[in-house]
């Protein structure tokens, strides 16, 4: 089981890679999207992840805003009270999120 869950846009998983790299270092286990094996049904083990962590920190961007995934899984993340919203550059936030801190 993973500490952390990453949720981000795929095309800024060189950031989303570099930030699991400074969190391993501080001691979290981190898991996101780049484990999935080929052939894997990807949904069912996006919610077994983010069942089995401690937080669900998402990457907001204005790349992030407009995915469905990203925004489904932050709702899921929001409703299991593990989400941990960051920005990754200044952009608005789709609606349910706006009232929540994100730290940059």
């Amino acid at each position: 089981m993973a500490d952390i869950f990453i949720s981000y846009k795929r095309e800024q998983k060189e950031t989303a890679e570099k930030l699991r790299r400074i969190l391993e270092n501080y001691g979290f286990s981190v898991w996101f999207d780049v484990e999935l094996l080929s052939g894997h049904e990807f949904r069912p083990v996006i919610i077994e992840m983010m069942d089995q962590c401690k937080a669900v920190l998402v990457l907001w961007s204005e790349l992030a805003v407009q995915s469905e995934f990203v925004i489904d899984e932050a709702n899921y993340a929001k409703r299991q009270n593990k989400l941990c919203p960051a920005f990754l550059e200044p952009c608005d936030l789709p609606m349910g999120f706006g009232s929540i801190h994100s730290d940059d």
